[in-house]
């Protein structure tokens, strides 16, 4: 078996996905990870997956290579029909899938109809893309110091926490073109720290 053609590929396979999870679980343990950061490090490596369906990794297409010459690290390679291959599309869309469907949520995932998990990915999304306001960088270029308000608005009634302050604290840290904000949103961003 484990000279089989079928079992090196699979095992190609898998350590390039495990790699790329073992690296973004790394990245997500760092102290500085911000919430934020965390959620676009998930979705870059979703977008590797989805790539990765039509570009193999780097163990796969060395171990592809071996496999065409029947040889892989001096061990001769044999067909064995009993080990079935993973399909590599298969494997890497059903990865960039449960990646997607176990993204962070607002809510609990148990008993979820397909209503309430739409209506919980919006909230989820709506919530990442206040919080990017928060750094200045990551502001998309339709960003208007409205929107903002009205983003500052949703996260202080989301947190509990006085949304003038809050409102007044974020036009300041917009005008002042900082990447520091200043005292008004220090209790947004002590919130906001918490949740990572």
């Amino acid at each position: 078996i484990f000279t089989s053609c079928n079992f090196v590929l699979n095992t190609g396979l898998m350590a390039d996905a495990l790699q790329e999870l073992s690296d973004l679980s790394t990245t997500l343990q760092l102290r500085t990870m911000s919430i934020v950061m965390a959620h676009r490090k998930i979705h870059q490596l979703i977008s590797v997956f989805e790539a990765r369906k039509s570009h193999p990794g780097k163990f796969y297409t060395e171990i592809s290579n071996a496999v065409e010459k029947g040889n892989y690290q001096e061990v001769d390679l044999s067909q064995n029909k009993k080990v079935p291959i993973i399909e590599p599309k298969q494997f890497y869309q059903s990865l960039a899938d449960n990646i997607r469907t176990r993204l962070l949520t607002t809510a609990c995932s148990r008993g979820q109809t397909a209503t309430t998990t739409s209506l919980r990915e919006t909230n989820y999304n709506q919530l990442m893309s206040d919080l990017e306001l928060l750094t200045p960088n990551l502001r998309s270029k339709e960003f208007t110091i409205v929107s903002g308000d009205a983003a500052m608005g949703r996260l202080s009634r989301r947190f509990n926490i006085d949304e003038k302050n809050v409102v007044d604290g974020f036009r300041d840290f917009v005008s002042s073109m900082s990447d520091t904000p200043p005292s008004g949103l220090n209790q947004l961003t002590e919130v906001v720290d918490t949740l990572v």
